[in-house]
């Protein structure tokens, strides 16, 4: 059963020959099942092979090999092979042991997870193969590993965002909760632009991946930092700004400190997020909602300005003080320094706004319905309103004027005796003189005054025996008892006497109807008494107009006709 030199002896009955032979005894080839395959020590200890790593396993002899004192020659036809999870098949390169013990071969492995080894000896397999090696990383390389989940791309201000690492070995396997037999301490932090970081929780999941959550607080780019006992790595993400805080907003309410009745005051709001950071423009912007309170409802309304940032424009038409309170229409909190007040102040003076009204005289007796007396005062007061009635001033660009027009152009002047009323309220008096219908204008910077021009009908006066002017025509006489009354026009101040309203002269026009209506017989008279005297030769004329006189007078007695003849046209009247 050894190999090596024999020396075959002849033994006959007991007696041995002299003769020897020899020769010599050589191995044969091994039969596979002689040979065994080993695992390694670390399969021996449940421990798995690290993948990259290289593994050396040995194919022995077996025990009854061992026995027989069997060895290997070198020669033999020993072919192994590695099966990796992929399917990938390399052939693993056998060399023998010392003193024939049997092979080596020196394994590598490309993946995690399970392997297969497979030694054959002349075809056939030998004794433990295949043989099955776990083959795990050890150590997790982050510069190989995969970031995904929302908060690997971006994040919002204050706001905690999640991100999931798969971690990979340094050859870019995926560690698995199969492969992966330890856990690796993974930590991870947010930097800034500034240098402000921010410590992040790492969550070691179990299966391979790890659950980063980090908080960033200033807009712009955040750097991740994540760090094992291998290595680290640096991922950037972007941090937008957060959900609009009302109490993060900053307000500028200086527009609306002073503002002219009827136009726009301006609330400018600048939106921000609870860590300060400003709003970029949204396809739906947070609104905004105002509350006021004052003299009248203020009328509001938002205006988005493109940059994040809205503009509240509020209107008041009445003058006066008011408190803006503005909220935010989602949450209905108050924005900071809510209430805003608000002084509302009147516009320029509007023509056709302003009042002015017309009285007698400086007691401020109203206009009575048929007029004023000529040679009373009469005044107007003209008081400055804006567009929506508030009391305002005059400007100095603004004039203010009363005239009337009708029998005389009359301009009216500021009143001196008026106590001051300041630039908001302005009089003017004037003295209309002659009697009839005046059309009186008020204007401002030009425009007439809403109500005006307003007609006024100015009435003679009582008359004046000093200021009489009688006029006589030729064709009113009175003719009785010799003498003839000349009616005439009586004027009283340069101005027609009209009828007054009092019993007097009431009484007069009585009378004077009564006259007229004599008068008119009378001139049937005196043209035909003005005819005979022409064709006598005799002035009549001149003689009735003196006895006229002269019987007003009471003077003389009842003036003889000149005209004796009784033939005459005289006589028959």
């Amino acid at each position: 059963s050894d190999a090596g030199p024999w020396k075959l002896g002849l033994q006959v009955n007991g007696q041995t020959s002299r003769t020897v032979a020899t020769l010599t005894a050589v191995r044969g080839l091994i039969e596979p099942t002689e040979c065994e395959l080993r695992p390694p020590p670390s399969a021996e200890a449940g421990a798995p092979e690290p993948v990259g790593g290289t593994c050396e396993l040995h194919v022995v002899l077996a025990a009854v090999a061992e026995r027989k004192g069997r060895r290997c020659s070198g020669t033999e036809a020993v072919k192994a092979s590695v099966t990796a999870p992929s399917g990938l098949v390399a052939d693993v390169p056998v060399s023998p042991l010392e003193e024939g013990a049997g092979f080596r071969l020196r394994c590598m492995w490309p993946e995690t997870g399970m392997h297969t080894v497979s030694v054959t000896l002349g075809g056939a397999p030998v004794l433990g193969s295949p043989l099955a090696i776990d083959v795990a990383t050890t150590d997790v390389c982050l510069a190989s590993s995969i970031l995904r989940g929302p908060g690997s791309v971006s994040c919002a201000a204050g706001q905690p965002a999640k991100l999931v690492v798969q971690a990979h070995d340094r050859r870019g396997n995926a560690l698995t909760a199969a492969n992966r037999k330890h856990r690796v301490a993974v930590n991870a932090s947010a930097r800034t632009p500034e240098g402000a970081e921010h410590p992040a929780e790492v969550e070691d999941i179990g299966d391979g991946t790890y659950e980063v959550t980090y908080t960033a607080e200033r807009a712009g780019p955040v750097t991740l930092a994540l760090q094992s006992p291998t290595g680290g790595m640096l991922h950037g993400v972007t941090c937008e700004a957060g959900p609009m805080d009302p109490q993060r907003c900053v307000v500028d309410a200086t527009e609306v400190d002073l503002i002219e009745a009827g136009t726009t005051g301006r609330l400018r709001v600048a939106r921000n997020d609870r860590c300060g950071n400003a709003l970029p423009p949204r396809e739906r912007p947070p609104r905004f909602t105002v509350r006021s309170s004052g003299p009248e409802p203020v009328a509001a309304e938002m205006v988005e300005v493109g940059n994040g940032s809205a503009e509240v424009h509020v209107k008041a038409r009445a003058a006066g003080r008011y408190h803006l309170y503005l909220y935010s229409a989602e949450s209905r909190a108050e924005m900071p320094g809510s209430p805003f007040p608000m002084q509302v102040v009147p516009g320029a003076a509007n023509a056709s706004s302003c009042r002015a009204s017309m009285v007698q005289g400086p007691g401020g007796l109203p206009v009575e319905a048929d007029g004023v007396q000529a040679g009373e005062e009469v005044r107007v007061a003209v008081e400055a309103l804006d567009t929506f009635g508030n009391r305002t001033e005059f400007k100095r660009w603004q004039g203010v004027s009363v005239r009337a027009a009708g029998p005389d152009e009359v301009a009216f002047g500021e009143a001196r005796d008026v106590p001051d009323e300041g630039a908001g309220r302005a009089t003017f008096a004037a003295q209309l003189s002659r009697a009839g219908t005046y059309l009186v204008w008020v204007t401002v910077g030009g425009q007439a005054v809403g109500g005006w021009p307003r007609t006024l009908r100015v009435r003679a006066g009582a008359a004046q025996a000093d200021l009489v002017n009688t006029e006589l025509p030729a064709t009113q006489l009175l003719v009785g008892q010799g003498a003839m009354v000349a009616a005439g026009r009586a004027q009283a101040g340069g101005m027609a006497v009209e009828e007054a309203p009092d019993e007097d002269v009431a009484a007069l026009q009585a009378e004077t109807r009564n006259l007229r209506q004599k008068l008119e017989k009378y001139e049937i008279a005196a043209k035909v008494v003005v005819e005979a005297a022409r064709q006598k030769g005799v002035t009549l004329q001149e003689q009735a107009r003196d006895a006229a006189y002269a019987e007003a007078a009471g003077e003389n007695e009842p003036a003889q006709s000149v005209v004796n003849d009784s033939d005459s046209d005289w006589d028959r009247l």
